[in-house]
């Protein structure tokens, strides 16, 4: 069965390419008019049959952030689970539409979006 008019071999394909870091899957995905969901999903289905492993899991989330990965594996779990707690706060906080700098007395509420609250 082919999916998007591509064989498994052409799937198969695709995915080594991406896999081998020939192509990005933005790359991969203009040049074989598909989705970078869907070039993702040949990258994931190659690496299951062949059983390899991905070399770089949460990349993308910290080359977003700026965090380091080794700044969480050196916490004990009760600094973990505080870290957790304020990501989720400021998620929480982020969706009604401000941000807190400082702490204690010294907090500054800004707004995230130029409107007017009234």
């Amino acid at each position: 069965m082919s999916y998007h008019g591509y064989t498994k071999e052409d799937r198969q394909k695709i995915a080594e390419e991406i896999n081998n870091k020939t192509l990005t899957l933005k790359e991969a995905a203009a040049k074989y008019d598909i989705s970078p969901l869907t070039a993702r999903d040949y990258l994931y289905q190659y690496r299951k049959e062949n059983n390899i492993k991905s070399t770089s899991p949460l990349k993308g989330f910290f080359k977003e952030t700026g965090e380091r990965i080794s700044d969480y594996e050196n916490m004990s779990k009760a600094e973990l689970i505080n870290e957790l707690i304020k990501a989720k706060v400021n998620e929480a906080r982020a969706k009604k539409g401000y941000q807190v700098k400082g702490d204690g007395p010294n907090k500054e509420y800004s707004s995230l979006n130029n409107k007017n609250s009234k």
